[in-house]
């Protein structure tokens, strides 16, 4: 069977990238004004186009309710929500092929797919090609027509049927089977999966694993509550500091600098790209993208790192062990930085200046320190989302007890209450 692919955008793009011209067939959009032109080499359809022959892969995000119901009112069934499926693949922002971010593993001989989707029918056809004996779980979830349809193409097996005897179960769900660990087969998250076959690889990052093992470090936020005395304090003990996106507006009233720089918001590093770039700081780690930062001349002191984004939830949100291949979005830089403290070794990761409680306008100068918005142009930024920032703060929390370490909140008040509080004085006297 090949797919339908609803929606010539952006997403759509992304979906015909990852499966391939051989396996699209065509386009179908809403828009009647598009209908018999093309659209990156494939014909544009109406929608009455849509069959059940075909698999119709639905990429509109906002319109995704609207689109199965007009599908099942003609008795469609076959059809898939591009969105369901690792959120690091289904990222809004990146055109590239998925062979250009992974190079997919396939060192096991057997493997099951636990999990149903557009996704793990890809991984079959994938790894089936690689010559390894693969099947799709079914756990009764999947529709008996769809089943039917794909029967003839795909094997299904139940997870009886190949516990013990496959070399490993792919999980492609969020639910936790490590109860299936040691009965014969490896149980692997697809995000696990995914991370070791991550392309991206930067050896420079590798010298920084485990180069502060035991000690303590600062992670210094732009919060309102930051003060020069507190950052004078911390440049007279010789505290090993993080620091963020704009702090550097600061520097003129302390001698503190931060030992390691952090900017992840794409928008303000494309704003201020020859800025950060000539910051005399030994180390800033800057995303690979956006490209244009990285265009630039005199980028010896900036470490290019490989930040994944995407709708995370509570339930697959992601801590990277393996900053060498990727760190993960967190909504805030300071997730970010979390990772990176970890990864170096840090067993007591103390918060200044992180207040938690900003306003809904990005450019309210109550947001920051004194004199962070001082720019003879408006610096684009992106919004606050204290929901999902919360998400990432507490799997930080679990994720570095897991490893040993402890993240302390010093802020001199504020609203981030995640962590453990203790009081800036007493940690530093």
């Amino acid at each position: 069977m090949k797919y339908i692919i609803w929606g010539a955008g952006q997403r759509g793009k992304r979906a015909l990238h990852i499966l391939g011209d051989e396996r699209v067939a065509f386009f179908v959009d809403a828009d009647s004004n598009k209908a018999g032109t093309f659209y990156n080499g494939k014909e544009i359809k109406g929608i009455d186009a849509c069959n059940g022959d075909n698999i119709i892969l639905i990429t509109p995000l906002e319109a995704e309710e609207e689109i199965v119901r007009i599908l099942k009112d003609k008795g469609i069934k076959n059809y898939f929500l591009f969105s369901e499926c690792p959120w690091v693949i289904d990222w809004r922002e990146t055109e590239e092929d998925l062979g250009e971010e992974y190079n997919l593993q396939y060192d096991f001989k057997s493997c099951a797919l636990l999990g149903f989707g557009w996704f793990a029918l890809y991984l079959y056809d994938f790894l089936k090609q690689k010559e390894v004996e693969v099947c799709l779980v079914d756990q009764n979830e999947i529709p008996w027509e769809m089943k039917g349809s794909l029967e003839g193409e795909y094997k299904f097996k139940s997870l009886d049927e190949v516990t013990g005897h496959v070399e490993v179960i792919l999980n492609l769900t969020d639910d936790n089977l490590t109860r299936l660990d040691g009965e014969d087969a490896k149980v692997l998250s697809i995000y696990d999966y995914l991370e070791e076959s991550m392309v991206f690889h930067n050896e420079e990052i590798l010298k920084f694993k485990g180069l502060h093992q035991g000690e303590r470090c600062f992670i210094v936020g732009t919060g309102p509550s930051l003060t020069v005395n507190d950052l004078n304090m911390l440049a007279y003990n010789n505290e090993k500091c993080f620091s963020v996106n704009r702090i550097y507006k600061i520097f003129p009233k302390t001698m503190w600098r931060p030992d390691y720089y952090v900017a992840v918001d794409t928008c303000m590093i494309e704003d201020l790209a020859r800025e950060i770039a000539e910051l005399p700081l030994e180390y800033k780690f800057i995303p690979s993208k956006p490209k244009l930062y990285w265009m630039q001349d005199g980028l010896n002191t900036s470490v290019k790192i490989n930040r994944i984004r995407g709708e995370y939830s509570d339930k697959n949100i992601r801590f990277s062990q393996n900053a060498e291949r990727c760190i993960y979005n967190g909504e805030t830089v300071v997730y970010i930085c979390m990772q990176l403290a970890v990864y170096m070794g840090f067993k007591e990761i103390y918060l200044l200046g992180i207040d938690f409680h900003y306003s809904a306008d990005v450019y309210d100068t109550s947001n920051h320190f004194e004199g962070y918005h001082n720019y003879y142009k408006e610096i684009r930024a992106a919004q606050f989302n204290a929901e999902r920032q919360l998400i990432a703060y507490k799997k930080a929390k679990e994720a570095a007890e897991a490893c040993g370490a402890r993240i302390v909140n010093a802020t001199r008040g504020g609203m981030l209450e995640v962590f453990e509080r203790k009081s800036f004085d007493a940690i530093i006297s």
